[in-house]
């Protein structure tokens, strides 16, 4: 389960990070991507980053960042998130 999702803006042009954060280490961050639900035909992978914070139960969460290039500016872009095994690029 998805604890945190965001989408960030890059420097280049087109261009956009995805991040999340889960509780568990997965074997793969990926997102598949398009113009809409039913086209999403891209698909991008990135990494994975563990991050323990610095409160008393030190917590351990798991950070994945993808980054979507060659997107069209002014474009709608839908988005599914994958961190497991299933994911086939």
């Amino acid at each position: 389960m998805f604890k945190l999702f965001r989408l960030f803006l890059s420097a280049m042009a087109g261009s956009m990070v995805v991040t999340w954060v889960t509780w568990n280490s997965t074997a793969v961050s990926a997102v598949a991507f398009g113009p809409a639900v039913n086209w999403l035909w891209n698909r991008a992978i990135g990494t994975e980053t563990m991050y323990v914070d610095e409160g008393s139960q030190q917590r351990v969460y798991y950070v994945h960042r993808v980054a979507l290039l060659a997107l069209l500016p002014g474009g709608t872009v839908c988005t599914l998130l994958f961190s497991s095994s299933y994911f086939r690029s």
